[in-house]
Formats: structure tokens, sequence, C-alpha cells
């Protein structure tokens, strides 16, 4: 009885020890798995990916701008507009229907995927003049007349160009959009802004 009883405790020993090799064999190729996978995603990641940067330029004053030097092939407008987004057809509207799509200033008809996206922002202002009977802005006003309208239009178009070509070895413009803001005074009780904004979000593809 006792022979059996020791008999039966070394196989259970040597089954024990065999299950336990086993498991030991069975572990060792999971750790360079593990690795080869770790290295096929740090090769694919600049690929998927790119980088992003962004600028706020300091505005200028609409009634210092330069004429524009080069004449692109924009627009024209040829009537009178309002400046306000409250209105149904107006100046900011306009400007965004012109550049919007255009094989120029945008990459609507396909693009390289760039290596990284610049999101520039370039701005005008106007200031208010505290005319009787009415304060009125000089430019951005209810009735702005084609020459003027021409004139932003074209100014914007240099501007984002020349910053492209000045800053960026190789881009795309890839997409333009104007909004406009308003730098409320504190001390108008009409709450009448005394700086109107005409900005420019300019999206660079840099390659």
């Amino acid at each position: 009885m006792n022979f059996k009883i020791f008999l039966c405790s070394l196989l259970l020993v040597a089954f024990f020890s065999c299950e336990k090799e086993d498991s030991t064999i069975t572990d060792v190729p999971q750790a360079p798995l593990a690795v080869k996978e770790a290295d096929d995603q740090t090769l694919a990641s600049p690929q998927r990916g790119f980088n992003l940067c962004f600028d706020l330029l300091e505005a200028e004053d609409v009634a210092t701008i330069n004429p524009c030097t080069t004449s692109f092939p924009l627009g024209p407008i040829v009537e009178t507009l309002p400046f306000s987004h409250f209105a149904t057809h107006d100046l900011v509207n306009e400007l965004n229907d012109i550049f919007y799509c255009h094989e120029e200033f945008s990459t609507c008809q396909r693009a390289f995927f760039p290596q990284e996206i610049c999101t520039i922002t370039f701005s005008l202002y106007d200031t208010k003049m505290f005319a009787i009977p009415v304060p009125a802005y000089t430019y951005f006003s209810g009735a702005i007349v084609p020459n003027i309208s021409n004139q932003i239009l074209q100014y914007f178009a240099c501007e984002m160009t020349d910053y492209g070509d000045q800053n960026y070895n190789d881009y795309r413009i890839a997409h333009v959009s104007f909004d406009q803001d308003q730098l409320l005074c504190n001390t108008c009780g009409d709450g009448i802004g005394d700086l109107l904004y005409l900005r420019a979000t300019v999206h660079y593809y840099i390659y």
C-alpha cells in the first residue's frame, strides 16, 4: 500500500513539473512579438499624422493699406455692398464666395497630404468716426463701393500669398474664410463698437 502511495506521488510531481516547463517555453516568444508590433506602430505614425501651428497677425488699418502690386484673378466685385453680415448680401459673404474652392486659394480639387497645417489669421480694422448726425465707419460702411471692395479683396490675396512665400518652402493654401468682429467701447450707451474688424482665416498645407 505504501508503495502505491509513493508511486502516485512521484507521478504527480513529474506531471506538474512538465506542465510548468511547457508554460515557460510557451511564454518566451511573446516578448519579441510585442516588440515587433510596437515597432510597426512607430514606423506608421508619421504617415498618419501632421503638425499643427497657429498665428494671429497684427491687424492693419484699412485706411493705410497699400494697393497690391499683383492682380489676382479673383472677382471682380461689381456692385455696392453693405459690410454687415446681418445683410442678405454683403462684403463678408461676397469674399467667402469668391475665395471658396478657387484653384489658387483652396484644395477642394485635391492636394497631397501635408506634413503640417498652419492656420494664420489676417485682419483689417476700421475706426468709427463720431460724426454728426450719426457716427459711422469710413470704409466698413453700409455702402462699400466696388473700388474699395476690390482693393480689400486684392489686399488679402496679396497678404496670404506673400506670407506663404516668405515663410514656407513648399505650400498650398487649403482654405480661406472671412468673418467680422467688433471691439465694443466701454463708454458707449448704445453699445455700438468703435472698431470694426474684417478677418481672413487661412489654412496652409506645408510640405
